[in-house]
């Protein structure tokens, strides 16, 4: 699945930014540097800020990550969560051996190429219905 994601970004996205290594894998374009509310689960918004990269309008930052263990998303992932300046998708995908998984993190612009985003989430449905 690393495989085919890294193909993907690199064929619709070639000055995407590319890194991996101890079981992580990074790609991203267009990012920028946002200062985020902290909220509660309610929705109120806290005062407390935090600053975090993320993707422009036509931008995306794509993180996953291997970890040992059972997945943990159960009940409330995998999904797609719209946020005040871009979208992130969150989801878990069980390795081979179904002794780990790999935690899929997905943020994008409104305006990220689609070619670019609908390669993406087909490179990640593949990875699910290989383990399926």
């Amino acid at each position: 699945m690393l495989k085919t994601l890294a193909s993907v970004v690199h064929e619709h996205c070639p000055d995407a930014t590319i890194e991996a290594a101890d079981g992580s894998f990074t790609a991203k374009h267009g990012t920028m540097t946002f200062t985020m509310h902290q909220f509660e689960m309610g929705g109120r918004f806290l005062p407390r800020t935090r600053q975090e990269e993320g993707p422009n309008y036509k931008g995306f930052v794509l993180r996953v990550r291997l970890v040992n263990g059972p997945a943990q998303m159960g009940q409330f992932g995998p999904g797609e969560f719209p946020g005040p300046y871009y979208s992130t998708l969150m989801d878990e995908i069980a390795t081979a051996d179904r002794k780990g998984y790999y935690l899929i993190d997905f943020s994008f612009g409104r305006q990220l190429d689609a070619q670019l985003k609908q390669g993406i989430f087909d490179a990640l449905r593949t990875g699910r219905s290989a383990r399926d």
